[in-house]
């Protein structure tokens, strides 16, 4: 049988498929979100994206999605975790369900709403081209499931948004909303309109640089970010110090450094690696193991997404 996968997140929707005779990923592709540039998206639009997705595949049987959380529906228009106003009610793939007799809310999303009718079991949500669309999963949870974490380890993920995900007494916690790919967007936007890509060079910026930069930087530029106070800072400039390699590799240092805290308390013996970020800036990896030497630093990501990896489990 063949499965559609579809992780939507804040900067790119993700999809490919899968089949479950072979136990074999393919057809990956990536498009960029309508949230990476804006914390809205109306029914109308948001249907169009699923159609072309589910087009662009064949011989599809089932599809199931995860998302990001913490969004909310108002009326027709779903505002993304990036807006300000908060909200509970649905969750952004079971909103588009609300009025069909299989609509429900998966446990997944349990904590981001005000609505009863939720399941645990992953079930028949409603359909797209005629093809079963099951339970919206909660992003962050299926990273969680494809780690295996038990009490000995801590995971960081980092994407658009960033969490720290670990197990501890039998109990789940996740510390989210560290500055990570969305805070990047900000800088890029700068530097973008002056014609140069702070991601191209992030992807052959070096350890050295990143271990030396020595600018203050305070990363809480948007307001859900966890540490906001009144907004990002750039601290220590000097005239001998202040260039786009130093600056970069200060960001990512204190993007790496922000988890040391909660990392440290946890008593972990490993620390797993985890999301896009990774397999877009190469030196995180190696950046990540001298930071952190007294852990077994271990990079969890690879061609297939954590998310879908997880997916497979749940539906398994």
């Amino acid at each position: 049988m063949k499965y559609l996968l579809i992780d939507f997140g804040a900067s790119h929707i993700k999809s490919i498929s899968y089949d479950t005779i072979l136990n074999k990923f393919s057809e990956k592709r990536i498009i960029d979100s309508p949230f990476k540039n804006r914390d809205y998206l109306c029914k109308k639009d948001l249907q169009k994206i699923l159609l072309d997705i589910t087009l662009f595949y064949s011989d599809i049987q089932k599809i199931y999605i995860c998302t990001i959380l913490g969004g909310f529906y108002n009326e027709n228009i779903y505002y993304s975790w990036k807006h300000d106003q908060k909200n509970k009610n649905y969750c952004l793939i079971s909103g588009l369900f609300l009025n069909e007799p299989t609509f429900h809310i998966h446990y997944h999303h349990k904590e981001y709403t005000d609505i009863k009718k939720y399941k645990k079991n992953i079930s028949i949500l409603g359909y797209i081209n005629n093809i079963p669309i099951h339970s919206s999963l909660g992003d962050t949870n299926c990273v969680m499931e494809s780690l295996a974490l038990d009490n000995t380890n801590i995971a960081v993920n980092i994407g658009t948004g960033s969490q720290l995900l670990y197990i501890r007494d039998n109990k789940i916690h996740i510390e989210r909303y560290f500055p990570a790919g969305r805070m990047l967007l900000v800088y890029n936007k700068l530097f973008s309109s002056l014609g140069f890509d702070i991601f191209n060079f992030l992807k052959t910026i070096d350890t050295d640089s990143v271990v030396e930069a020595n600018l203050s930087i305070d990363l809480n530029v948007f307001k859900q970010s966890r540490n906001f106070i009144d907004g990002g800072k750039i601290c220590n400039i000097q005239e001998e110090n202040f260039n786009i390699n130093n600056l970069l590799g200060s960001i990512l240092k204190t993007m790496i450094l922000q988890y040391k805290n909660i990392i440290q308390s946890s008593n972990s013996d490993q620390l797993f690696l985890c999301g896009g970020m990774f397999n877009h800036i190469p030196c995180l990896e190696p950046c990540f193991k001298i930071f952190y030497p007294k852990l077994d630093v271990i990079l969890k990501e690879d061609n297939v997404e954590s998310t879908f990896k997880g997916m497979v489990k749940l539906i398994s």
